[in-house]
C-alpha cells in the first residue's frame, strides 16, 4: 500500500529549501521520517533545507521565517486531509520565492480554483489519485475529519508567480520617447501648386460695386415713418434732433371756438369732423387729408 506521492513526482534540487506541511501523523511515524530524510539528502549538498510543520499551527510561525521557500509540498503523506482555502494559500505564498513549486494533494472543494486563482496561483496539471494510494481507508479518514461522504482526491501541481507579493516592478515612461516625425499628409509639392489657377478677387466685383454711395443712400434712421435716431445712429439724425430740429407743424385755428365740443358744434368744414370730443387746450394732430378741405 503506498501511503506518500512519490519524491520523484516533484523535481527537487540540490540546493532548495523545501516546505512540507502536514496536518495528522500517519500511523507508522517512519514513513514520514524516512520522507524527510530523502529529500535532506537531495538538497543538503548545496547547502539546502527541509522545514515539516503542522499545517494548523502554520499561521503562528510566519514572522519566525528567515528563509523563503523554493519547493511547497501539502498533504502530500497520508493522511490526506489538508483543505487549502484561500486562507491557507494566501499564508503560504507570503513564505514563498517567486516562481515556487507547490505540490499538494485535495479533496473535491467547490471554492478551490478561485482560491488558487485569487493568489495568482498557477494550476500547471491535476490529476486523481489511484486507488492503490487513495484506498477506502483513506477516504475514510478525510470523510471522518471532515464529515462528508465519498470523495475524490486530486493531485495539483502548481506555480507561484514569477514577482514578489507587494513588489514594485519600474516601468520605462512613455514621456521618453522621442515623437515620431509626423508626415505632411496635407501638403502639396510645388510643382502642383504651380498648376492650379489662382482667381483675382478684384475680378469678382462689378464696376457697379466700385462706386462710392451717396450720404443720402447709407441714411437709415427715420425710414419707417417716425424720425426716430438708430441706437449706434452714424448717419446724423441723432444730432439733427438734438439741436431741436423737430419736423415742422401746421397751426390750425379753430374759427368757432366749439370745435372741442363735438361734430354736432362744428361747422361743415371743419377739420376736426368725425374725431372725438376733446378737452380745451388739449394737443390734437391732423393728417395732412385731414387738413385738406373736401372737394
Amino acid at each position: 500500500m503506498i501511503e506518500k506521492m512519490e519524491i520523484e513526482t516533484f523535481e527537487i534540487k540540490s540546493g532548495e529549501k523545501v516546505l512540507l506541511l502536514w496536518k495528522t501523523m500517519p500511523n507508522d511515524e517512519s514513513i514520514f521520517d524516512n520522507y524527510i530524510s530523502r529529500i535532506h539528502e537531495i538538497v543538503f549538498p548545496g547547502r539546502g533545507l527541509v522545514y515539516s510543520h503542522n499545517v494548523d499551527a502554520f499561521e503562528q510561525v510566519l514572522d519566525k521565517f528567515p528563509w523563503k521557500f523554493d519547493v511547497v509540498l501539502s498533504g502530500v503523506i497520508r493522511p490526506f486531509t489538508i483543505n487549502h482555502e484561500l486562507e491557507l494559500l494566501s499564508k503560504i505564498v507570503e513564505v514563498s520565492k517567486p516562481a515556487c513549486r507547490f505540490y499538494l494533494t485535495q479533496f473535491h472543494n467547490p471554492s478551490f480554483s478561485s482560491a488558487l486563482k485569487l493568489c495568482s496561483i498557477h494550476e500547471k496539471s491535476v490529476s486523481p489519485l489511484g486507488t492503490e494510494i487513495l484506498t477506502t481507508e483513506a477516504i475514510k479518514e478525510i470523510n471522518d475529519t471532515y464529515g462528508t461522504g465519498p470523495v475524490q482526491v486530486n493531485f495539483h501541481s502548481c506555480l507561484f508567480p514569477s514577482f514578489e507579493t507587494g513588489s514594485i516592478t519600474a516601468t520605462r515612461s512613455i514621456a521618453s520617447k522621442k515623437p515620431q516625425p509626423v508626415g505632411n499628409v496635407w501638403s502639396l509639392p510645388d510643382d502642383d501648386l504651380n498648376d492650379v489657377d489662382s482667381i483675382d478677387s478684384e475680378d469678382l466685383l462689378d464696376p457697379e460695386d466700385l462706386k462710392k454711395p451717396e450720404a443720402s443712400e447709407l441714411r437709415v434712421c427715420g425710414t419707417t415713418g417716425k424720425r426716430k435716431a438708430c441706437k449706434d445712429c452714424s448717419c446724423g439724425l441723432r444730432e439733427e434732433l438734438d439741436a431741436g430740429k423737430e419736423p415742422g407743424t401746421k397751426d390750425v385755428n379753430s374759427s368757432c371756438g366749439s370745435c372741442y365740443l363735438g361734430d354736432a358744434f362744428r361747422c361743415a368744414s371743419c377739420p376736426y369732423l368725425g374725431m372725438p370730443a376733446f378737452k380745451p387746450g388739449e394737443k390734437v394732430s391732423l393728417t395732412d387729408k385731414e387738413l385738406k378741405a373736401d372737394e
